[in-house]
């Protein structure tokens, strides 16, 4: 047998349980040539016909979830409210629940502290709050950026506020070269010398379990689609989940989806 068709039969498998799909959304936001959002919106009209759910998942921590959605519809892709779910959304639901009311200190964008400040978190950004209580430092994509506030992130790692990381992106996906919020978290490990006790975005086995729990579903029956780019094989794997890693060659995807319909 030939590995085309080992990978064949391999991804036909895995179609045969399948119950539920995730998506990183962040190739598709990069992805410039129409034909590969009319592939997908077949590939989302096969599902629904099927009654598969699905769900997205974006890095972009400078946009809220259903930012997200309406920058999907403008390329024809037709959605339901709350299906994107956001790096940001998965962090502050994290805290929430392990740390219900904390206090955080965003080195991050409005729209992750409208996130935060959305699941009962208190965030803090002034000198004089900060010297009496903070629980979590959290990093994202920052455009105001500063040596101001990598000091005052440092004071509150010294009252042992814990780091953590909403995504590691070197870039804001789909932006112009904007700095992600990778380049934030490495400016705080090297002063702190430590790194995250958790970070939220892709590729992130923890938050594909997440998802699908949420969805309902086995982990072993919830595929993952995603971009080589991405690299989601190992959290995808570490989560028990079956994936596919095919950029935005969705045609493939529909091929596939039909041939089991």
């Amino acid at each position: 047998m030939s590995s085309n068709e080992q990978d064949r039969e391999d991804v036909d498998s895995i179609l045969n349980k399948v119950q539920g799909v995730i998506f990183d959304v962040d190739p598709v936001l990069t992805a410039g040539d129409p034909v590969c959002f009319t592939a997908l919106a077949r590939a989302l009209d096969l599902l629904k016909e099927r009654n598969i759910p699905f769900r997205w998942l974006t890095n972009d921590s400078l946009r809220e979830p259903e930012e997200i959605s309406e920058a999907l519809r403008a390329r024809g892709l037709l959605l339901d409210r709350g299906t994107v779910r956001t790096a940001a959304s998965y962090v502050a639901r994290r805290i929430s629940e392990k740390t219900p009311r904390a206090t955080v200190f965003l080195l991050g964008s409005d729209a992750a502290r409208a996130v935060l400040e959305d699941c009962g978190l208190r965030v803090i950004d002034e000198p004089a709050e900060i010297g009496y209580l903070c629980d979590y430092i959290v990093t994202g994509a920052f455009p105001a950026f500063s040596h101001r506030a990598l000091a005052e992130a440092l004071r509150c790692h010294q009252l042992d506020a814990a780091l953590v990381a909403i995504e590691r992106e070197p870039t804001v996906p789909g932006s112009d070269g904007q700095p992600g919020g990778g380049p934030t978290t490495a400016a705080l490990e090297a002063m702190f010398r430590r790194g995250p006790v958790f970070t939220g975005g892709m590729p992130s086995s923890d938050w594909l379990q997440n998802v699908a729990e949420e969805l309902n579903i086995p982990g072993a029956q919830c595929l993952v689609v995603g971009d080589v780019r991405r690299s989601p094989e190992e959290a995808a794997r570490t989560a028990g989940m079956p994936v596919l890693v095919m950029g935005t060659d969705y045609d493939r995807l529909v091929s596939y989806l039909k041939e089991r319909l």
